[in-house]
């Protein structure tokens, strides 16, 4: 057999010069396979598995009136102690004539400001009808990193993707409920509009040009979630009256959930306590 070997990833191709479109062939899909392998595994920020987290049941029974004579609010903050692995930046990619595909930079400890945990209400809320906003809730992609982080929006509200970057994007949702989608952003586009069409949590977000590039969206069928900034502090308006299990998610550290009664008009503070080496909530 004449020909010669080379290694793509962790497999070696042999190439025989009497069949050459079927070696075309079989290069391709592994070249293929192992760019796929790759995204997967670099697509997570940080260098850590994120943390999974189940989508609340839709609440059964009767429609509900709210009264908004009644409601009350929850409202608290989260704090992180310790340091977390994270990626502060992967910019070298993103100037104007760079070649995709480059590997983002390692992550390295740092102290971890409590921005970007998602609070919501994990079960306890009758089945009250809510309209849908339309507002767009915007996802840009700046420095080669979507801004924000983590976000929430309600089922069918507008997700409004920007590129601010010189360079193309692609948008890859990997929803498990909603359908899975992916689009190409060039740079200088109008933005791109799209929305989910039932309750989803945590959905990852990855380009599959830039590896590294990584987002989480959350979609409600209700109006009470937060997701924290650099403050942690968080702020669940116009809820009801009733008992609630109120859950807080990090990507790296999990999901916390504490127990509240919040009776007509009351207001009720929570404080989430997560833990490098573990987590705990008061």
């Amino acid at each position: 057999m004449n020909g010669g070997e080379y290694a793509i990833g962790v497999w070696s191709l042999k190439l025989d010069q009497q069949h050459p479109f079927y070696l075309r062939f079989c290069a391709a899909a592994l070249f293929s396979t192992a760019i796929a392998v790759l995204f997967a595994g670099c697509g997570q920020q940080g260098g850590s598995k994120e943390a999974t987290v189940e989508t609340p049941a839709k609440p059964s029974g009767p429609v509900l009136t709210l009264d908004p004579s009644t409601v009350g609010s929850i409202s608290g903050t989260v704090k992180i102690e310790g340091n977390l692995k994270q990626i502060t930046g992967i910019i070298s990619p993103c100037a104007k004539g760079a070649a995709a595909g480059a590997p983002p930079p390692p992550p390295t400890e740092a102290k971890a400001e409590p921005a970007n945990i998602v609070i919501y209400l994990k079960s306890g809320l009758g089945n009250y009808h809510f309209d849908t906003p339309t507002n767009p809730v915007p996802l840009d992609q700046k420095n080669c990193t979507y801004q924000p982080h983590a976000l929430a929006l309600m089922v069918n509200q507008p997700l409004e993707i920007e590129n601010s970057d010189p360079v193309a994007h692609n948008i890859h949702v990997l929803s498990k409920i909603n359908p899975q989608w992916n689009h190409s952003e060039p740079p200088g586009v109008a933005p791109i509009m799209e929305s989910f069409s039932k309750p989803e949590l945590a959905v990852h977000v990855i380009c599959k040009l830039h590896p590294g590039m990584s987002a989480f969206v959350f979609v409600f069928d209700n109006p009470y979630y937060a997701v924290t900034s650099s403050s942690g502090t968080f702020d669940l308006k116009g809820v009801p009256p009733g008992t609630y299990t109120v859950e807080a998610w990090q990507q790296q550290l999990g999901t916390q959930d504490q127990v509240v009664t919040i009776a007509p008009k009351e207001s009720k503070t929570l404080s989430f306590v997560f833990k490098s080496g573990g987590s705990s909530g008061d």
